[in-house]
């Protein structure tokens, strides 16, 4: 899709001028839905090690991963993916949380378990702090007083 026809789809979604960031991320979604193919979506989950088990009507394939940070542009505010490959430096998302990050911007619950230090905060607070309102209660549970304050300090 041409960006001037972006442009004006996104105009009329969002009923204004759509920023260069927005249609920069709507260009790179519908590309990633182009060409991402059960089959592509399968190869990378054996790659990472991830495995998604839908329930009722969901269909695992409908969550494709955020492999990059344009394609998480769609569930994780600008501001955040900026701190990440700017401040940060990291080069892409975890698999935690190219996965998860679909799955809970469209509002499903998720269950993940990972290795320490393979992203699962980020991959969990990130959607919540994208979304509006900014002032928003997230209740995080840990199951000791270390992992509670790692947590915070992780989100803070």
């Amino acid at each position: 899709m041409k960006k001037e026809k972006a442009v004006e789809k996104l105009r009329k979604k969002r009923g204004r001028e759509p920023t260069d960031e927005e249609v920069e991320a709507f260009l790179a979604k519908r590309k990633q839905k182009k060409e991402t193919t059960e089959e592509t979506v399968k190869g990378w989950r054996e790659r990472h090690g991830v495995s998604v088990e839908a329930s009722g009507d969901d269909k695992k394939e409908k969550y494709s991963p955020s492999r990059s940070w344009n394609e998480a542009r769609s569930c994780v505010c600008d501001e955040l993916l900026e701190y990440c490959k700017n401040v940060k430096k990291w080069t892409e998302p975890t698999p935690i949380q190219a996965q998860c990050w679909p799955i809970m911007s469209a509002g499903k619950d998720v269950v993940a378990i990972a290795e320490t230090g393979s992203g699962k905060t980020l991959a969990f607070a990130m959607t919540s702090l994208s979304k509006k309102p900014k002032k928003l209660t997230t209740l995080v549970l840990a199951p000791t007083r270390e992992l509670a304050q790692q947590s915070f300090e992780v989100i803070e």
